[in-house]
């Protein structure tokens, strides 16, 4: 799966932070137009690249474990990027009460979930990429 994106070595996890589309920072936002320039230099330890394997081979770390829980925005955020989130909301407009509350208030979501699990069925989604969902959802700093 080809995620790109600016990552950053997040010290504290042993793992990589996630931004896909922008950085804030106190001189302003950097966007993916600026990725030539984050690409060179980097700007607050954050640099861009075309793919995760890149970052991942850059900053010499291996994902070792998957998560099993994100936060619901960081979800739906991957999803959007995916191009998915529009299925899933047009989905949730006629699921039952009870999977459109947990869709619209929840604050997490657990790679469990059986509402989770069976919403990935409808969009022909395997395992795999429910657990690439999460691994990239885990990395996004919202």
């Amino acid at each position: 799966m080809s995620n790109p994106g600016f990552y950053k070595l997040d010290m504290s996890q042993q793992g990589l932070l996630f931004a896909p589309n922008f950085i804030a920072t106190p001189d302003g936002t950097i966007t993916k137009d600026d990725e030539k320039t984050i690409r060179e230099a980097g700007i607050g330890g954050w640099l861009w690249f075309d793919d995760d394997t890149a970052a991942y081979a850059h900053f010499t770390i291996t994902p070792t474990t998957r998560p099993w829980e994100v936060s619901a925005m960081a979800a739906k955020i991957v999803l959007e990027q995916m191009n998915k989130l529009a299925t899933i909301e047009t989905y949730m407009q006629t699921a039952p009460k009870v999977e459109q509350l947990a869709w619209d208030n929840a604050t997490t979501f657990s790679r469990n979930s059986p509402m989770l699990n069976s919403i990935s069925q409808l969009l022909s989604m395997t395992s795999d990429d429910l657990d690439d969902i999460f691994n990239l959802a885990s990395k996004i700093v919202v």
